[in-house]
């Protein structure tokens, strides 16, 4: 189609985990869009993205981003502070308390350019910055800690996300009750479904629908402790990792 271009990036990569991970901020960098939409490949739209350039949220900022599960992970040391900021702090800044979730992002570049310029470089060094990141070491904190380091504002989407899945009846006695999702659900700020990110069994059949519940947060966002939990359910599997609830209690699922 005309309407789409493709471009390569100039910078070499890594083609391993957490490596190649560092395309998504280095597309953004390098998009000739002032304003950009970062939408990963597993994440569909809900409904019409376009309306989100239009989100108060975005408009106070310039950068609107959405949260993961969980708290950003404290106790991580004086060194690792001094690896994600170059060396500006030793303990964790008071505006990066939850982890970020960067299946979606929405920037304006021209309003928050020290800040891209800023999340380009630490996307170029990310294999060595992974060890000092959340979870798997990957892009998704990049962002909130390229805009503190920068002095940039940005804007978190609320209510936090929710999950989709299925509910497996053996799990019907279990603390954590029978929902098990596999497609993380984020929200505009009315609370509508906007983007359905299929975070697990990504590369199972794309047409074959994955999920027929919808487990929600019964606590504001972002809760604490997180709602939900990403859990080794069933070891045998070849994909044993699901978002299940913390507790049946914790969540409302429909």
């Amino acid at each position: 189609s005309d309407a789409v271009e493709f471009r390569e990036l100039a910078i070499p990569l890594s083609r391993r985990r957490p490596g190649i991970w560092a395309v998504k901020p280095l597309a953004v960098a390098g998009s000739r869009f002032r304003e950009v939409l970062l939408l990963d490949a597993d994440n569909v739209p809900a409904a019409d993205p376009a309306v989100l350039f239009d989100e108060a949220a975005y408009a106070e900022t310039g950068a609107l981003f959405w949260p993961d599960y969980r708290p950003f992970l404290t106790g991580r040391g004086a060194d690792s502070w001094r690896a994600l900021s170059g060396g500006r702090w030793s303990s964790q800044p008071a505006a990066i308390c939850w982890e970020h979730e960067s299946g979606q992002a929405v920037i304006n570049k021209g309003r928050c350019a020290s800040a891209v310029r800023r999340l380009a470089e630490m996307a170029v060094h990310l294999e060595e910055l992974a060890p000092h990141l959340p979870g798997d070491g990957g892009d998704k904190d990049l962002f909130q800690l390229a805009w503190s380091l920068e002095g940039l504002p940005f804007s978190l989407a609320s209510p936090g996300p929710a999950a989709a899945g299925l509910e497996d009846e053996t799990l019907r006695a279990s603390p954590r009750g029978p929902f098990v999702g596999s497609t993380m659900v984020q929200h505009r700020s009315d609370g509508s479904p906007m983007f359905l990110h299929r975070t697990i069994d990504k590369h199972e059949d794309p047409y074959a629908l994955c999920w027929d519940k919808v487990a929600v947060a019964l606590e504001v966002c972002p809760p604490s402790p997180p709602a939900f939990v990403l859990e080794r359910i069933r070891p045998d599997s070849r994909l044993a990792v699901r978002i299940v609830p913390r507790s049946s209690a914790a969540v409302r699922v429909a």
